[in-house]
């Protein structure tokens, strides 16, 4: 008889949550063994439209599982169609699948999905023998494939299931494990869509370096340093490499066949500067085009509208070739009249191919009665300055094809209903050019379908671009604060400010003691306690939360805003409507007791509710023996939001407080990537200047900074995302009574 063992792990939506700064990947030795190929039953039935222009789940599978096969030796990935509901669990079959439940078990209020694995074996570290992966099925998930930001109004299944193979190659939560690290294995969902250098270290811990050699982030192409060695790429094909180490370069090869138009070559990646040099045709040496920086991207492109038919070379180097590249993508497409459409199959609504905002995709009417389909999705608020048309060389070409194409907008939500057509842009059977565009002044959100097609349907156009463009709506706002601080005794009451405009606002409030405990926070108040104010007077007192009348509704308001579930009945939380006003919140503990507290915020709306949180600020001791005072906010909706951030101290003087900071300092981060988004000393030597800080203050209704003070002040433009300020004293010089302000700029 054999030892057996099953464990979950899981991903689960995106926080605020502080962490120290540390960098290390945690890894399990209960590994598959070596030469394990470990195959996935795709369980997942037929797809929507994929944002990324994926064909299939089949193939956004295959995608996610080529992020860690490029990396390992010892085992590799592989995904095979399956009929959906024959999944079983303890049998040694991979099973991936939706379901409400994992074999039985619920998920959390914030699982996206939970991988279940199975060791067995008699001795330690067990084997791996199966790890079924199960995506969270209930029905205000919205599940798709896309890149790059997390969006609020789609899951993507992609980074999702990049995070759970992970999990089933025995990789675990960095965060979880009291680290700081820019990873797709961090427990929460973040901006982060592919596997970091931390994720490919931990593999490559557990299985090796893929292909020798391949460096520290490893190149499953490698050896390809000279023409002879290139790697064969197909049209429409993307590879996935690495500059490696410093002067490696990567060489890639195509040929392209006679009449091809609209040679595209594009490298992208999250990081890193690339060089790329074309060389043919028939030739290595023979330098054709070369590109550094496309536009404001430091990856690069190029563009050759009728190439020369023969082999062609491709050479990609770091720019400077003094830095590594941890990974980039490679593309190579083309449009060839006589053999087809890299977008094939975009015949039908459900086979169309996403368009994403300011895209130019190169396409053909490749046989008689080809259609082209595309779709593209409008965020929440809409958009304005709405075009998408089609363009291309106006005579007829060398295959005697015509270029007449019609135009159609369906939507929205709707791949029936038709909101606009064109034929011809300039309007007449007797103008030159008959490409179609359309123009609107605006677009409802939601999602619209496109359709191309040859003016009589019955000819091919060898060549065509489809392009879109729209200026979307911002909808950006503040959505919650929270704050970690001590608070009684010598560091006074922690106090948190927030204002709301515009219409009524449900708000709800957490002062956490207790639970944080579970986060491995020593030394917190056992009994908080709120109490929130307006113009003076105390308008609500909370002690304990299971004792509110409105506890179910605070239960299932907290589960849907994403707030951790409470585990003691003595946290202090509050759940109300308020009305336009500027409120404070004090946040005690009963017993008049010292120690750590979290403060959290959220707007409780509807996201298009017309009420705003436009303002948060706490005060609390800060520097000294309290620490850094860190604070986390989270900005949702779609577009840009600006913000006015300060760290107030030598003003505050001016107000009555007594005991306040000389000079402090004011960082904000990302945390999805850990990096530094903006930092200030003194207010008056800030980038954006102290005029415009003095001005968009008061336009806030922030109260004035003294001239001369060394209070810290930014004035910064942000994406949706999850932030965290940190505000100290200068050099630990001056430690004191500190303010932190949020200011919404609109």
């Amino acid at each position: 008889m054999s030892g057996r063992l099953t464990r979950f792990s899981c991903c689960l939506l995106g926080v605020v949550v502080a962490a120290s700064r540390l960098s290390a990947f945690v890894a399990d030795n209960n590994k598959w063994p070596s030469g394990t190929t470990i195959t996935y039953q795709v369980q997942l039935g037929s797809s929507p439209s994929l944002l990324d222009g994926a064909t299939s789940w089949l193939a956004v599978t295959q995608a996610a599982m080529t992020e860690w096969n490029g990396q390992m030796q010892d085992v590799q990935f592989a995904a095979v169609q399956a009929t959906v509901g024959s999944q079983s669990e303890s049998n040694r079959v991979n099973d991936l699948f939706f379901s409400d439940t994992h074999y039985g078990d619920a998920f959390g209020a914030q699982t996206l999905a939970v991988t279940l694995n199975i060791f067995e074996g008699f001795s330690q570290p067990l084997p791996r023998v199966e790890a079924d992966i199960v995506f969270n099925n209930k029905s205000d998930l919205n599940w798709n494939s896309y890149r790059g930001a997390r969006r609020n109004d789609v899951d993507d299944l992609r980074r999702v299931l990049i995070h759970e193979l992970g999990h089933a190659l025995g990789l675990d939560h960095p965060n979880d494990n009291s680290q700081d690290v820019s990873s797709i294995m961090n427990a929460f969902v973040s901006d982060i869509d592919t596997v970091t250098t931390d994720d490919i270290q931990g593999a490559q811990s557990l299985y090796g370096v893929r292909g020798g050699g391949g460096g520290s982030s490893g190149d499953s192409f490698e050896s390809d340093n000279i023409a002879s060695s290139a790697t064969p790429i197909a049209n429409g094909a993307t590879q996935t490499h690495s500059i490696h180490e410093v002067g490696d370069k990567d060489w890639v090869s195509f040929t392209l066949p006679l009449g091809v138009t609209n040679l595209v070559i594009e490298t992208s990646g999250a990081s890193g500067d690339t060089e790329i040099f074309l060389f043919g045709p028939n030739s290595s040496t023979t330098a054709v085009a070369s590109n550094d920086d496309w536009g404001n991207n430091t990856f690069s492109k190029i563009i050759r509208d009728s190439p020369t038919a023969g082999e062609y070379f491709l050479r990609v180097e770091e720019y400077s070739n003094n830095a590594t590249i941890d990974s980039y993508a490679i593309k190579v497409s083309w449009s060839d009249p006589l053999e087809g459409d890299s977008f094939e199959p975009d015949n039908t609504t459900e086979t169309a191919v996403a368009i994403s905002n300011g895209q130019t995709q190169y396409r053909s009417i490749h046989v008689d009665g080809d259609l082209d389909w595309a779709t593209f999705t409008i965020g929440a608020g809409g958009a304005t300055d709405f075009v998408i048309e089609t363009a291309g060389p106006s005579t007829v070409d060398q295959f005697n094809l015509s270029r007449d194409t019609v135009l159609t907008l369906f939507g929205p939500n709707s791949t029936t209903t038709v909101l606009e057509e064109n034929d011809d842009i300039d309007g007449g059977p007797g103008g030159n050019n008959r490409f179609s565009r359309i123009s609107l002044g605006s677009l409802a959100a939601g999602t619209y379908h496109v359709r191309v097609k040859d003016y009589n349907n019955n000819d091919r156009i060898d060549g065509y671009t489809l392009r879109a463009a729209w200026t979307q709506v911002s909808t950006a706002k503040l959505s919650n604060l929270s704050v970690r601080a001590k608070t009684g005794g010598e560091f006074g009451t922690l106090i948190l400010g927030f204002a709301t405009s515009t219409a009524s606002k449900e708000i709800l409030i957490r002062g956490m003691g207790p639970t944080i405990a579970d986060f491995g926070v020593q030394d917190p108040i056992a009994d908080p306690r709120l109490d929130m104010v307006l113009n003076s007077a105390v308008i609500n007192e909370v002690d304990d939360w299971i004792d509110e009348p409105n506890v179910s509704d605070i239960r299932s308001r907290s589960a849907a805003l994403g707030a951790f579930a409470p585990t003691s009945g003595f946290e202090a939380i509050l759940l109300r409507s308020v009305e336009p006003n500027p409120y404070t919140v004090l946040v005690t503990d009963v017993f008049g007791d010292t120690g750590e507290v979290l403060i959290e915020a959220y707007d409780a709306d509807s996201p298009d509710a017309a009420g705003r949180l436009t303002n948060f600020s706490t005060r609390t001791q800060v520097g000294g023996s309290a620490g850094i005072l860190t604070a986390g906010f989270v900005i949702a909706g779609t577009g840009d939001l600006t913000l006015l951030i300060r760290g107030v101290g030598p003003t505050l003087a001016d107000y009555g407080v007594s005991d306040v900071m000389g000079d402090p300092t004011l960082r904000v981060i990302s945390s999805a990537t850990g990096a530094d988004v903006g930092f200030n000393d003194d207010w008056g030597f800030a980038s954006s200047g102290s005029t415009l800080l003095r001005t968009t203050a008061s336009a806030v209704g922030a109260f004035a900074l003294r001239e001369d003070s060394a209070d810290a002040a930014l004035l910064i433009t942000l994406p949706p995302g999850v932030y965290t300020v940190q505000m100290d004293a200068y050099d630990n010089m001056s430690p004191g009574t500190g303010l932190v302000e949020i200011y919404e700029v609109r």
